[in-house]
């Protein structure tokens, strides 16, 4: 959200600055609160308007999350549920920071922390009055949502915007989407044999799947023209490194690659038909066909026909005039 005004939103009352909006007429029927008036514990007004953007952001993603899981959007996708767990994971995730907390989920916050900062916690997020404020506030604090890992098609887009940068660095716009191209036709691949899946539920079964998937087409049973090796390793290369790249910016580097070491073997030689006699007859043994040429030239390239053919012949006219 643009900031119209740059202290939009903040509202200074004895010495503390709170944060303070009226819900928007969008979200009016979904959110009963009215007005929002949240306390930002500090009387620096730099400090308050970092936290004023945590809430804006937090409020805003729990009212996407509210519209997607609406009775009036009951046809949601797969795609807009998880855009609706991804919104409320952010929301309470921004609110725990603009209320001094590091947000943790519940199994991580219970193993991290002692039962007096749980309590604290819990204490602290039913100050509010308003019953979803407090449900916000309790997932915030107690870390109720869990980190939702974003469809393959959604770690891809997250990769070419944010993660390969490098990459694409001093390409010109046609190289960039050729590059895009490439890689976009490994993932649409996938999702058309595996389906559109969660970067974590990616398992090595998929891997697999795909990879075999490949070897039918590389290697087909039905008389269909084979594909090359190189078609099929870039593919699986694409895959391996969006799944190595987006968890690596996750933190989870230690995470089981789906397709590693999995990769075919390209010394694939094509069948190369010979030349047929009559083309040798009439263009490499005619007499002028070696014109020109000093004699151990000429030698030279009738041996190699000789030997191609499977015999030496020595006796063509080129070869045998002159003194020897």
């Amino acid at each position: 959200m643009v900031m119209k005004r740059l202290d939009q939103f903040l509202l200074l009352r004895k010495g503390t600055w709170h944060y303070t909006r009226r819900v928007p007429d969008r979200y009016a029927h979904l959110d009963k609160r009215g007005r929002i008036r949240c306390s930002l514990r500090t009387d620096s007004l730099a400090l308050a308007r970092r936290k004023r953007d945590d809430m804006v952001e937090a409020d805003e993603a729990y009212w996407t999350s509210l519209l997607i899981d609406s009775p009036e959007n009951s046809n949601a996708s797969v795609l807009d549920q998880q855009n609706s767990t991804i919104s409320r994971y952010k929301a309470a995730k921004k609110r725990a920071m603009a209320r001094g907390y590091v947000y943790a989920p519940t199994p991580e916050l219970a193993e991290s922390t002692g039962l007096n900062e749980i309590v604290a916690r819990l204490a602290d997020a039913l100050k509010k009055a308003e019953p979803v404020t407090q449900q916000q506030e309790v997932e915030a604090l107690l870390g109720g949502p869990k980190p939702v890992a974003p469809l393959i098609s959604r770690a891809f887009e997250i990769y070419c915007r944010d993660l390969a940068i490098g990459d694409l660095k001093g390409k010109s716009a046609t190289q960039k989407a050729s590059w895009r191209k490439v890689k976009l036709r490994a993932v649409n691949n996938f999702i058309k044999l595996c389906g559109d899946l969660p970067m974590d539920k990616i398992t090595r079964k998929d891997g697999r799947d795909f990879y075999m998937w490949w070897g039918k087409r590389i290697n087909p049973s039905d008389g269909s023209k084979p594909l090359h090796p190189n078609s099929a390793n870039r593919d699986i290369g694409n895959l391996r490194k969006l799944f190595r790249v987006y968890w690596e910016y996750e933190g989870e580097e230690s995470r089981e690659n789906p397709f590693r070491n999995l990769r075919y073997t390209d010394n694939v030689y094509k069948e190369i038909p010979p030349f047929e006699n009559e083309w040798v007859r009439t263009k490499f043994l005619k007499v002028e066909a070696f014109k020109g040429l000093n004699r151990e030239a000429t030698v030279s390239c009738d041996t190699c026909i000789a030997a191609s053919l499977g015999y030496l012949r020595l006796s063509h006219p080129a070869i045998c005039c002159g003194d020897q």
